[in-house]
């Protein structure tokens, strides 16, 4: 059975400072990722929290006793999996595409749209203007090379317009009490301690483009 996250209304704006214990995000309901078995022996905690307002639907990431960590790509749309990184893949309309939201450590973002059913090939680039210049915060340097060998903590934190999905599946309406279907996953494709992490199960094949075994995002009144 494919997992459930409720994101709440926020009652404010998040701080954007990756607060996991600040006063908006606190009681926040925390997604928990498990390990793929490919994973090695290291195993760092990755938790993810949501919430939503009348613009955007707001993201925090949370790494704990992180290592081998490393943010080599420093440019929008290079390719962040192969660093420390934190994702999110989100389908807002059952009859439209998904988006993979990619943040590495140092907080550099890879942004694809992708119509069909798990095809991460036929995905194409979001223009950097959708995003209305929306910041990322990372509490990690931008440059990670060498490795940090660790143990860290580190969190990202974003918030998406929603205007930009509105871009690719047209007008959103009111967010409470929809369901979106998504994913989060954290990896490291190219560090000295692969592994990856996700919140709702994959098939066999080893792909976090894969639609169908997206859980769902429900979103609280």
């Amino acid at each position: 059975m494919a997992p459930v996250y409720s994101a709440r209304r926020a009652p404010s704006r998040p701080e954007g400072r990756g607060l996991w214990n600040g006063p908006v995000w606190r009681t926040v309901g925390t997604a928990d990722l498990v390990y793929h078995e490919r994973s090695g022996a290291h195993r760092p905690a990755v938790q993810a929290r949501v919430l939503y307002d009348d613009r955007f639907l707001h993201l925090l990431f949370r790494v704990q006793q992180d290592r081998g960590v490393k943010a080599v790509a420093q440019n929008y749309q290079e390719m962040v999996c192969r660093d420390s990184c934190v994702e999110f893949f989100v389908k807002p309309h059952p009859d439209r595409g998904y988006f993979n939201f990619e943040v590495n450590a140092g907080g550099c973002l890879l942004l694809h749209y992708t119509l069909g059913e798990g095809d991460p090939d036929s995905g194409i680039n979001v223009p950097e203007e959708l995003l209305q210049g929306m910041p990322i915060h990372h509490s990690l340097p931008r440059h990670i090379d060498p490795e940090l060998d660790g143990p860290c903590d580190w969190t990202i934190e974003y918030a998406v317009p929603l205007s930009l999905f509105e871009h690719y599946t047209g007008p959103l309406g009111p967010l409470a009490g929809q369901t979106w279907r998504c994913n989060f996953f954290k990896c490291a494709d190219r560090t000295s301690r692969p592994h990856w992490a996700l919140w709702s199960p994959i098939s066999d094949r080893f792909s976090f483009h894969q639609t169908a075994c997206f859980g769902k995002l429900v979103f609280a009144p």
